[in-house]
């Protein structure tokens, strides 16, 4: 059992940091992973609990948009992988989708290398490389049901190479 983890941002004087720490399995577990990773980028927030810590890095998922009713859920979150790849993964899945697909389920993903990546920070106007800013700007341009042709269409107008990948 992994127990249950946490993240946060905490304060102290001019430093700031991301700290995880993970609640044991039960309560004969006499340890509990603490992290703490520095990142003057962001501040004063609590970070969405979506966030997943490891050791060396964390790999934050921003939601694009999320609907959840009785005939389709979709789902659409854009992070960054390991390899550093920024991936804009989509998910649908229910009876509209078969419908229009002739299969329950639809996955769409977009795939952008580093160097890549390196043109979004420049056209969005991020500053200082900063990941989880850019992973926001994404979602505050682009976020809601049209995500995905909206930033799709985006990166093709700015001469972005990705990867796009469809599956039903």
């Amino acid at each position: 059992m992994e127990g249950i983890r946490m993240a946060g941002l905490v304060k102290c004087g001019v430093l700031e940091g991301i700290v995880t720490f993970q609640l044991p399995a039960s309560p004969l577990t006499d340890h509990s992973n603490f992290i703490f990773k520095f990142n003057r980028s962001l501040f004063g927030q609590w970070i969405d609990p979506e966030v997943i810590m490891s050791k060396n890095q964390y790999m934050e998922r921003v939601t694009l948009f999320k609907m959840d009713n009785p005939d389709i859920k979709i789902s659409m979150e854009i992070y960054f992988n390991e390899q550093d790849q920024l991936i804009f993964d989509g998910y649908d899945i229910g009876k509209r989708v078969e419908d229009c697909w002739g299969d329950s389920d639809y996955e769409y993903t977009y795939t952008i290398e580093p160097n890549e990546v390196q043109k979004l920070f420049a056209l969005l106007e991020v500053p200082n490389f900063n990941k989880h800013a850019l992973l926001l700007e994404i979602k505050k341009r682009f976020g809601g049901n049209s995500a995905y042709s909206r930033f799709g269409d985006f990166m093709s107008a700015n001469n972005i190479d990705f990867t796009g990948f469809t599956w039903t």
